[in-house]
């Protein structure tokens, strides 16, 4: 064999790369070979959500190299063989920590990829500034938060399941706070 590069198989599977040196050892006649050995590296799986905080459910896909399966958690665990292997996109509708890993078919493991996803409730967002108004409003009420109930006051006490539940516009026609969550 020559000095340089060369990929090591079993079965026309890489599984990985190594070069050859030859060294002479001056007037001793010995000749020495050293082979370095460089696994092959498996890319990290890739999530379809960056960590943070989401507002609605989120469907997160993880995608890996070809030829490996993905291993995952949903407990913030390191993922093993014995993990959950995924299939399907996973439904995140709580605060969670997922990390996965790829292991080809020769049981080399990626590194971990890990994201943390916190579910909030969005801010109320008011369709009226506060202010003194010469005239009555409607005040719209909103979030962001698909499916989220909203309750509110009018008399600027604090919002809660036994207030008002908003279902549609409040006309204030008179001096008012309204607060909602």
């Amino acid at each position: 064999i020559s000095l340089g590069k060369y990929e090591l198989s079993v079965n026309n599977e890489k599984i990985s790369e190594y070069s050859q040196m030859v060294n002479v050892v001056p007037s001793s006649g010995i000749t020495l070979k050293t082979i370095r050995l460089n696994p092959v590296i498996i890319q990290k799986p890739v999530f379809s959500h960056e960590t943070g905080t989401y507002y609605n459910d989120i469907s997160l896909a993880i995608s890996a190299e070809e030829g490996t399966t993905v291993y995952y958690t949903t407990d913030g665990s390191i993922p093993d063989t014995s993990s959950y292997i995924y299939t399907n996109p996973l439904e995140i509708s709580n605060g969670t920590t997922i990390k996965a890993i790829a292991v080809n078919n020769r049981k080399q493991k990626s590194e971990v990829t890990e994201a943390i996803f916190r579910l909030s409730v969005a801010d109320v967002d008011y369709s009226v500034e506060g202010g003194n108004y010469e005239e009555a409003k409607d005040v719209v009420l909103s979030t962001e938060t698909e499916g989220a109930l909203i309750y509110y006051t009018t008399d600027g006490s604090v919002p809660s399941p036994e207030k008002m539940y908003y279902v549609g516009p409040i006309h204030v026609s008179s001096d008012s706070t309204v607060k909602a969550i």
